[in-house]
């Protein structure tokens, strides 16, 4: 805190850049089930990976990993991709999962889903990742 307000910090105005516009490039698979095995082992209910699944919320790309659509009134704005496997990260060392964000998706939002009626949900939840979506049971 000391430093925070003894020192002087340069300032810079910046302009904002134009955002290009959101194009889906992810090459999808019909065969969903290495994340379906996925989800189930990170505790996600069989009953919501299935229904996500029809419902065109995630899906698997081709190499496996699983594709979180970002969808914005039925528009597709964005996606997140979550790897299956554990890589060992070059900087850490440690193990973990591939994650990213599709370049271009909607600032300030994400993966989103509602049942029943929209703005007459009785309960709201917030996960800091999709992958946290452990609430349902079969």
């Amino acid at each position: 805190m000391e430093v925070l307000s003894a020192e002087t910090f340069a300032t810079k105005n910046v302009e904002n850049q134009k955002k290009k516009d959101f194009i889906y490039t992810i090459n999808t698979v019909e065969d969903t089930s290495r994340i379906e095995r996925y989800l189930a082992k990170r505790g996600i209910s069989t009953y919501l990976t299935g229904l996500f699944i029809g419902l065109g919320l995630i899906s698997q790309d081709d190499k496996g990993n699983v594709v979180f659509n970002w969808l914005k009134d039925q528009e597709l704005v964005g996606y997140t991709l979550n790897g299956v496997y554990k890589y060992k990260d070059q900087k850490t060392g440690k193990r973990k999962y591939y994650k990213k964000i599709g370049a271009n998706s909607e600032l300030n939002y994400g993966f989103v889903f509602t049942f029943g009626t929209k703005n007459k949900a009785e309960n709201l939840y917030i996960f800091e990742s999709e992958i946290d979506l452990r609430f349902f049971n079969d």
